[in-house]
């Protein structure tokens, strides 16, 4: 049987999003959420850092990331694109 093996970094990117996803919409601290998270993935040191780095970034620019989508919601949301093309953006 052969063995699957994850790309470089994938698990690290896993386990950031599962920290962003326990901080987010359970509303766990983020150091709890991270140290749960990077305790049961069993990640390198390498890719534990990582992980860390990806989830506390998003979490210091998600202001900044939820500027950036806010247009693009509110043009999705515009009644001339829900008639025209509306299957061709999703």
């Amino acid at each position: 049987m052969k063995k699957e093996t994850l790309a470089a970094g994938e698990g690290a990117r896993g386990a950031a999003q599962d920290i962003l996803s326990d901080v987010l919409r359970k509303r766990r601290p983020l150091d709890a959420a991270t140290e749960d998270e990077l305790a049961h993935a069993k990640l390198s040191p390498r890719d534990a850092g990582f992980a860390r780095a990806i989830s506390h970034e998003t979490l210091r620019r998600f202001g900044q990331l939820d500027a950036a989508a806010h247009p693009v919601e509110e043009f999705r949301a515009m009644p001339s694109f829900q008639r025209r093309d509306r299957g061709a953006y999703r």
